[in-house]
């Protein structure tokens, strides 16, 4: 079940108690559970041709936020903001001020997540069902090694040709593709309707989570996406 939904759409009105209240008349639409469950938030990230406000919101199931507050209500820790995973990430890794238009690639143990920014806002956001563990199996079936030394190997030897590796190079694109080609499919997406929708269109990569270490991994992407792939900075800012 998902925890938390972003949305993208544009609304009129002057400022954001407005915007608002063009949300709320419009939540179903935009997330999938029922309005009086719902807890949002919008930012600005744009304007239309006609005056109207484009905005990114993001919408919670509200017994995920109580659930929250009460944590931190019990440790007598005051709260003052929550923020969403994918909208953290893109501060995260993106230096105050930058206006460019990247895709972030976060790739954990069973999921990817790919999220667009721009202005370091989230436009877009998707999570598909494979991720590092994948590969970690690849290379147990390949060597028949435990779970223990396959990661171990993973790391050491990445997706990086050398000499007599072919078999076990072979093992592990097999499943490297099927990642490749989610993001290919949600970057040419993005990229065929950038100008179209108001967006510019991605100009680099950046890889985080638990698996954004495997040796040749960015030049890997980088060659299969046509744009440039770095490893995230967590220190960026």
């Amino acid at each position: 079940e998902s925890k938390s939904y972003l949305f993208e759409t544009t609304v009129p009105g002057s400022g954001k108690t407005e915007w608002r209240t063009a949300v709320e008349q419009r939540l179903d639409e935009l997330v999938p559970i029922p309005p009086q469950e719902t807890i949002f938030d919008i930012v600005k990230t744009g304007q239309t041709e006609n005056g109207d406000a484009r905005i990114t919101g993001v919408g919670f199931a509200r017994r995920i936020v109580d659930d929250a507050i009460s944590v931190f209500d019990q440790a007598n820790i005051g709260i003052r903001a929550l923020e969403e995973e994918t909208f953290a990430s893109s501060r995260a890794l993106l230096p105050y001020g930058d206006e460019s238009t990247a895709l972030i690639i976060d790739i954990g143990r069973a999921t990817t997540k790919i999220s667009i920014v721009t202005g370091r806002i989230p436009c877009f956001a998707t999570t598909v069902g494979i991720g590092g563990h994948s590969l970690t199996l690849a290379v147990q079936k390949h060597f028949g090694v435990t779970e223990v030394e396959a990661r171990r190997i993973k790391a050491e030897r990445g997706i990086v040709p050398t000499p007599g590796n072919e078999d076990y190079l072979a093992a592990m694109l097999s499943t490297v593709s099927a990642i490749r080609d989610e993001i290919s499919h949600r970057l040419e997406y993005w990229q065929g309707r950038a100008t179209g929708a108001g967006h510019d269109p991605v100009s680099r990569a950046i890889l985080a989570g638990g698996n954004a270490s495997v040796r040749g991994l960015p030049e890997y992407l980088e060659g299969a996406l046509g744009i440039p792939v770095t490893a995230g900075d967590v220190f960026a800012n």
